[in-house]
């Protein structure tokens, strides 16, 4: 079951090797819900908020999307997340998906 989560979590990471085939709309969405969890986890250091915006800006060029599509896109997740995380996330979701961001960071090459 562990490995299960483990990789349900890398998968929503949202890496450029892990998303390919995945429309890049859900991965735009998948690291900002990534970054909204680890927020509410208060696990979002410096470091995985630099990666996770890297991950998100190529996403949303990946759309062909600009700043403000990607704000406006922002503003309709934001108040979905908050109902869907609104009994808390379990602090085994908060690590494992930290865990497998710092090993994704460490692990990946983005393209410029």
């Amino acid at each position: 079951m562990k490995h299960a989560i483990m990789a349900a979590v890398l998968m929503l990471s949202c890496s450029a090797a892990l998303s390919q085939g995945v429309p890049p709309v859900m991965r735009y969405n998948g690291v900002v819900e990534n970054i909204y969890i680890l927020y509410r986890c208060r696990a979002l250091t410096s470091a995985r908020l630099a990666w996770l915006d890297n991950v998100r800006e190529h996403a949303m060029r990946a759309a062909g999307w600009d700043e403000s599509k990607a704000h406006a896109q922002d503003q309709l997740l934001t108040p979905e997340f908050e109902r869907r995380y609104a009994a808390g996330i379990p602090k085994e979701r908060c690590d494992l998906l930290a865990r497998a961001t710092d090993h994704e960071r460490a692990t990946t090459r983005l393209a410029p």
